[in-house]
């Protein structure tokens, strides 16, 4: 495995004792500033909001150049674009029981017409949320880098 100092990653946030080998790779970045991680604990049928630094000033990564989810159950996740904004997009995906997701970048649009999603503006994801959709607890893990 290649040097860590290689990737220019200066800090490193862990939070509710998140574990190395649960980690994404990160040597596929060239350069990375930040990685923030934690594991959620999901109760059934609730929103719960992960991420969302235009609200919560206290927020470690402002944005992201990847996000990486895994989760035990079943899971929504809720992506804003926009937030708070009137013209916000919404957009939803979701992970199979003991599937994962990975996004390699926070680019989103926004304030497109309904025939054509590319012909609004482009911006970046700014919030995430979790739903468990079946009724039964569970956890899932949230690294953002950027």
């Amino acid at each position: 495995m290649a040097d860590k100092a290689q990737f220019d990653l200066t800090k490193t946030t862990w939070i509710d004792g998140v574990k190395s080998v649960d980690r994404l790779p990160t040597r596929i970045f060239a350069s990375l500033n930040e990685i923030w991680a934690k594991r959620f604990d999901l109760s059934a049928s609730t929103a719960t909001i992960a991420w969302n630094p235009t609200v919560d000033a206290g927020e470690v990564v402002t944005n992201f150049v990847y996000a990486f989810f895994k989760s035990n159950i079943e899971v929504d996740i809720e992506l804003t674009c926009n937030e708070g904004d009137g013209n916000e997009e919404l957009f939803t995906l979701r992970i199979p029981a003991n599937g994962w997701l990975l996004l390699m970048d926070d680019a989103a649009w926004y304030n497109h017409s309904a025939s054509n999603a590319f012909g609004g503006t482009l911006d970046s994801i700014d919030k995430i949320r979790f739903l468990e959709p079946n009724a039964a607890a569970g956890k899932i893990y949230m690294e953002l880098g950027n």
